[in-house]
């Protein structure tokens, strides 16, 4: 009886690690699927990367995904940077600051451009039925091009995915 237990118990984790594996590729190639749509829309379009619309568009890959945490670009030259953040259901506040979550609220989308000779970073509240409302703005040094997950996507073709790292915007494991 005791034999027949473990092989039973091993098994049973073999399959649950292979399920485990195959779950894993599967958010792996969707994110492949993401990112060639959202690198196809910024070729295309380039001039919308920098707009709340544009945003609004490349949200739509992720939308109602909770695989994906957020989407987020780039501009090589500038360090210009665009950014969508799905925030889970149960997140009470969030962003540097911790602010108090509204209600209804299921995104956040931050920009960091140039003005004025200073770089600003603004954070919007949205969802699909309201216009974006910016919660916080200000001045900041953060430069894209310096996070490894910048620097990965750079130095290699295919999907990149980084160790763990914290985040910038709210200080937690990502």
């Amino acid at each position: 009886n005791k034999q027949l237990a473990i092989d039973t118990a091993k098994e049973q984790m073999a399959a649950a690690r292979a399920q485990s594996v195959e779950d894993m590729l599967t958010v792996i190639r969707g994110a492949g699927n993401v990112v060639s749509s959202a690198s196809v829309f910024l070729s295309n379009f380039p001039e919308q990367a920098s707009s709340l619309v544009g945003l609004d568009v490349l949200y739509s890959q992720i939308q109602g995904n909770e695989h994906y945490y957020g989407l987020y670009s780039a501009a090589a030259q500038s360090g210009d940077f665009y950014q969508n953040i799905n925030l889970p259901s149960d997140w009470r506040t969030f962003g540097p600051d911790q602010r108090p979550v509204p209600e209804g609220i299921d995104r956040v989308q931050r920009i960091i451009s140039e003005r004025a000779d200073t770089r600003v970073e603004t954070y919007y509240w949205t969802n699909d039925g309201t216009p974006p409302r910016p919660f916080l703005s200000r001045a900041t040094e953060y430069d894209p091009r310096s996070r490894p997950w910048y620097i990965g996507a750079i130095e290699q073709s295919e999907i990149f995915i980084t160790p763990l790292y914290l985040f910038e915007s709210t200080g937690g494991l990502g």
